[in-house]
């Protein structure tokens, strides 16, 4: 996060990310949903809920999709994702 007032940067949350396609603030500022790779991670790119001004990270799904076309929009409870199609088997 940027601070508007100074210039201040400060990580939204402590982990890392290898990638990060996109990402969408909720409705409320309740945090953002992501749609990133974690660093180190063996699996594709997933969904994440990262929640402000907490930064606890939160894995939505934990599947062998791989979201890496990123999030359309949040409307009230629904995300609607775009899915490579791609499967690890």
């Amino acid at each position: 996060m940027v601070s508007v007032a100074d210039g201040q940067i400060e990580p939204l949350t402590a982990l890392a990310w290898n990638r990060v396609d996109s990402t969408v603030w909720l409705p409320d500022w309740s945090g953002l949903i992501m749609v990133a790779k974690e660093k180190g991670a063996w699996d594709s790119i997933q969904l994440w809920h990262i929640s402000y001004p907490g930064g606890a990270a939160r894995r939505i799904l934990s599947d062998l999709d791989n979201y890496g076309s990123g999030i359309r929009f949040v409307v009230r409870r629904s995300v609607v994702v775009g899915n490579a199609g791609a499967k690890n088997n």
